[in-house]
């Protein structure tokens, strides 16, 4: 069997096989489930978990829920028992209890599906081999929202600024984007693979990282609604932790732009997503707030790379070389950036 390169999952006499460089393998039954996933075949959340009971699901989180979505989106309560109900937000179906079921509704998911978790690690630098801070979030997802946004809350670091006779204070990098990212990791995650949801804080960024990648036909330019799990995806709308048709991802890119940060980068490998968010000290970000979009990617490029020629701009940025270096001019006027050497070995940073 030859199989031709593809991302694809290829199948010949109920045999699943998969190209890895020049050679062809079969597949074993774990991975195929899994390549199925990450195609949209299959969707995990509508999946029974094996070995769970209804008596495993929490009648107090479901009271909380269903109090949360009539004060968000104006459901009532169904008056009917509990086994109705658990049908009715199909956490069990057919007398089976659903991935959904136990991820959302459940005390301790992970009894079940251990790669149910959060891990954060932050690093001293960027060698990664000093940690400061290591931390494991669990219990059901919307506990993990919770627990993540408070603790992120008190961790981030924040600074100081003055414009005209005000104080502004405000964090390394936006919280509301952060949440966004997470409560997006959490329902919309590969969990047909055994790795768990990654943050990774260095002192100049934050990597928010999450098993599987877009779904066939989504991009983080083109975010159309195509939730990997459906229904994860209808219980955070439900709560008001997300909006529906592919605005988590456009409310990232608004919340930085208001705030002044750079855009979350995406990183799309290995069969996982990987958001950044870059920092940038806050007396650039209240100047990016005013700036027009060429001196936003000047600013935001020069503080990405460190350091910076010309030249290296002139290829992202649809400028003349006398337009762009009279830009360049201003900027290091304003003390933004500093210019140092002279002729082609001339580098642009950002003044600290």
């Amino acid at each position: 069997i030859t199989v031709q390169k593809s991302d694809k999952l290829h199948t010949f006499g109920n045999i699943g096989y998969v190209r890895i460089g020049s050679t062809t393998r079969e597949l074993q039954l774990d991975e195929i489930i899994e390549k199925a996933a990450e195609s949209m075949l299959l969707s995990f959340d509508e999946a029974f978990c094996i070995d769970a009971k209804e008596t495993d699901l929490s009648s107090k989180i479901l009271q909380s829920y269903l109090e949360k979505r009539k004060k968000m989106r104006n459901v009532p309560p169904p008056k009917v028992g509990i086994k109705k109900i658990w049908e009715l937000v199909k956490a069990v179906v057919n007398g089976r209890v659903t991935n959904a079921g136990i991820l959302f509704f459940s005390d301790h998911p992970q009894q079940f599906h251990p790669n149910a978790e959060l891990r954060y690690i932050e690093f001293a630098s960027e060698d990664m081999k000093e940690i400061v801070e290591e931390r494991v979030f669990s219990g059901n997802i919307w506990k993990i929202s919770d627990d993540v946004s408070s603790f992120l809350e008190k961790r981030i670091a924040r600074e100081s600024t003055i414009r005209g006779f005000e104080k502004i204070v405000a964090p390394h990098f936006p919280l509301e984007a952060l949440r966004e990212a997470v409560n997006n990791a959490l329902i919309h995650r590969n969990y047909f693979d055994r790795g768990d949801i990654r943050i990774f804080l260095f002192p100049d960024r934050i990597e928010i990282v999450n098993p599987g990648s877009f779904p066939p036909g989504v991009t983080p330019q083109m975010p159309v609604h195509r939730p990997r799990n459906p229904l994860l995806s209808q219980y955070f709308y439900d709560i008001g932790k997300i909006e529906k048709y592919g605005s988590g991802l456009i409310r990232m890119y608004q919340l930085c732009k208001e705030g002044g940060y750079p855009e979350p980068e995406f990183v799309l490998t290995g069969g996982q997503t990987k958001v950044i968010f870059y920092f940038l000290p806050i007396r650039i970000r209240e100047v990016m707030k005013e700036a027009d979009e060429i001196d936003k990617q000047i600013l935001s490029k020069i503080y990405e790379r460190k350091s910076v020629r010309s030249g290296e701009l002139l290829a992202t940025i649809p400028l003349s070389k006398p337009s762009l270096v009279a830009r360049l001019n201003r900027l290091v006027l304003k003390k933004l950036i500093t210019k140092k050497g002279k002729g082609r070995s001339t580098v642009y940073t950002i003044t600290l």
